[in-house]
């Protein structure tokens, strides 16, 4: 089993490349021809309870470094720790064990299911650990679904997008995770809901003391953060 442990990051040297479709050919004594290096042995220090914006143009890589952090792809080298957690010697049933109880993910798309009621969406994710969710958790959820405006008993096909991200984002927090990773997660809102959406996972991520990553192109979102880190290049800088 796989504890949760400190939501710390330590990325070290790590290599991320992506085949060039279009290469016609490949130089003999040149391991890295026909890659393009999205992380070039790069480097990362976050703090535990962090909460940080990653920015960057499309295609730079950001959606692959998030899939990284969440143990999803594997780099060609280098080093991914989540406090005494090594990702990269972790086997996929470790992995998932260690998905299930360290780590958020709200996405640009919600992945709701419109059949469901707000609270079973919200309840989704004690599905994998259990027939039934505890009544603590039945708890937390309808806790969560009050933080963030949204009732319960709400029929997830009549709410607006940024109510949908709501409810996504008290999904990805019910289980307590210390780390959260967010993917452009306003990209599909209006100015003043993605606003609202980001200020309150900020609030709840912090009220939990998660470590909290959000990938955005908004810089008015990026600005709120505690810091911005730019990836380009391979490279991760701050700002």
């Amino acid at each position: 089993m796989v504890h949760q442990g400190s939501a710390t990051l330590a990325l070290q040297d790590v290599l991320l490349q992506y085949r060039n479709e279009r290469t016609q050919s490949v130089d003999i004594g040149q391991p890295h021809a026909g890659f393009t290096n999205l992380l070039d042995r790069a480097s990362w220090y976050l703090e535990s309870g962090a909460q940080v914006a990653l920015c960057g143009p499309s295609g730079c890589g950001k959606t692959s470094l998030l899939n990284l952090l969440a143990g999803i792809e594997k780099p060609k080298s280098g080093s991914i720790r989540w406090g005494h957690i090594e990702l990269t010697t972790l086997s996929a049933q470790q992995q998932d064990s260690w998905r299930r109880a360290s780590l958020g993910l709200v996405f640009q798309q919600f992945h709701l299911f419109p059949r469901l009621s707000a609270l079973e969406n919200v309840l989704l994710p004690t599905r994998f650990v259990a027939f039934a969710p505890t009544a603590a958790l039945r708890e937390r959820a309808q806790m969560l679904l009050g933080r963030v405006g949204v009732r319960a008993i709400a029929d997830i096909a009549v709410l607006s997008r940024g109510e949908q991200q709501r409810v996504a984002v008290a999904r990805a927090l019910l289980m307590s995770p210390s780390v959260v990773l967010a993917d452009e997660p306003t990209a599909s809102l209006d100015a003043n809901t993605a606003e609202t959406v980001s200020t309150m996972l900020r609030e709840l991520c912090r009220e939990q003391r998660s470590t909290l990553i959000v990938a955005t192109h908004d810089r008015g979102i990026a600005s709120a953060f505690d810091a911005i880190y730019d990836m380009a290049n391979g490279k991760i800088t701050r700002r």
